[in-house]
């Protein structure tokens, strides 16, 4: 879920948080024409909320991955190779 006032299409379009929890569909989005008044028709409301879901799909499978690659061994193994962690057998660290 992101939030933000964007010009799309010759619209000013405006999402706003809304509710307890964050996620793609906890927002609130408005859309005005060239003069700022609200547009009343479906149709554009429709066509951004594509755009904006396919948006919020892209950024939580980054988020995700992202995560994910943190956490991992691969990482771990990178960190503490870069910053020359040695650990004893019995797992405890050992700074030289």
């Amino acid at each position: 879920m992101f939030e933000g006032i964007y010009e799309w299409n010759g619209y000013t379009v405006t999402i706003k948080h809304g509710g307890r929890y964050y996620h793609s569909n906890s927002k609130t989005i408005d859309i005005t024409d060239e003069e700022g008044n609200t547009v009343d028709t479906e149709e554009p409301y429709q066509a951004f909320e594509a755009i904006y879901q396919k948006i919020c799909k892209e950024l939580e499978k980054y988020g995700y991955d992202f995560i994910e690659y943190e956490d991992s061994e691969e990482n771990f193994r990178e960190t503490c190779e870069a910053n020359n962690f040695v650990f004893l057998s019995t797992g405890e660290m050992f700074n030289e």
